[in-house]
This record gives C-alpha cells, sequence and structure tokens, in this order.
C-alpha cells in the first residue's frame, strides 16, 4: 500500500492483518519482526498472528535506553 494509505488507520488495519495472516499460514513464520515504532499492533493483527510472536524492535530499543539511563548505566 501507498504511504498515504498507510495512515487510514482502517486500511492499514486490514492489510497489515491479512499479511500477517500470510506469513503465518503460508509462510510458516515463526516470529515476526515490524519495522516503525509508528505501527500499532491491533487485537486483530495479534488474533491474525495465532500466537506468533511480534515483535517491534524501535520499541524494546526505546525501553532498553530507559532502562540504562534510570540505572544510571548510560554513558554520558
Amino acid at each position: 500500500i501507498s504511504y498515504e494509505e498507510a495512515k487510514v488507520p482502517e486500511i492499514f488495519e486490514r492489510v497489515m492483518a491479512e499479511k500477517v495472516e500470510e506469513a503465518v499460514g503460508q509462510d510458516g513464520a515463526r516470529a515476526i519482526m515490524f519495522g516503525s515504532t509508528t505501527m500499532e499492533i491491533t487485537d486483530e493483527i495479534r488474533t491474525r498472528a495465532k500466537g506468533v510472536p511480534l515483535f517491534m524492535p524501535g520499541m524494546v530499543a526505546i525501553q532498553v535506553m530507559e532502562q540504562l539511563w534510570n540505572g544510571h548505566v548510560w554513558p554520558g
């Protein structure tokens, strides 16, 4: 889908749910990694994943950075 279409929540959710279902059902995905911190993993997307873990590396990186900062481990 185009960037403009992706900004419409209904279109984005429908297409992502279809792609997640395809990745799990047809491709046998055992985990799915999303590439944008602006993406929302909705209940419909989780349902279509059928228990396959869904990862958002950008959000993981932010949380690790926060833990390092709060633990006074962050350099500086």
